[in-house]
Formats: C-alpha cells, structure tokens, sequence
C-alpha cells in the first residue's frame, strides 16, 4: 500500500508516529517480558538474520537449529550481540 512506512524510522516520525511507537515498544517489551530471547555474542562462524516473521517461523514448527538475529532498530543497546535463539528451542 503506498505511504506505508518501510522501516521503523519512517514509521515512528510519521503521521501516525506515536500510535506505531507505541505499538512497537509493547511488543519490545512483551518480547523482553516473556525472555523470548536471550542477547549473546554471536559464534564464530554463524550467521544473524537480518529480518524474520517470528510469527509465521511459530507456526510452522519448531527450529532445530539457534537462531541469531539483529537487535531490532530503534531497540539496539550498542553492543555488539546478536538476539540468541528462542527459550523453547532448548530442549
């Protein structure tokens, strides 16, 4: 859909700002909240996603292999770490 932001930058300074600023911090928060993930320093030699629907990866089953990703913009603490994998993928 045109004028739909495409990031979260774009998103937060919008028309619609604070409404998608609040939206994205209870999600953060919610994440943060249920230990979703845990941050880490990301192994030699394994890959960070750079973008993923944790929504559709749930619904699809459970991942056999960790999982690294970003910190999500807007959200990064300056470190340098990656988002670890999921707490139900420990078993």
């Amino acid at each position: 859909m045109p004028g739909e932001p495409t990031n979260p930058k774009e998103a937060w300074e919008g028309p619609n700002g604070k409404e998608w600023k609040k939206a994205s911090d209870e999600e953060m928060g919610s994440i943060i909240e249920n230990n979703t993930f845990d941050l880490v320093n990301l192994p030699p030699g394994r890959w960070v996603v750079k973008q993923m629907d944790i929504v559709t990866a749930f619904l699809n089953g459970v991942l056999e292999e960790e999982t690294y990703m970003e910190q999500p913009e807007g959200y990064n603490d300056g470190s340098e770490v990656a988002l670890g994998e999921e707490h139900g993928n420990r078993g």
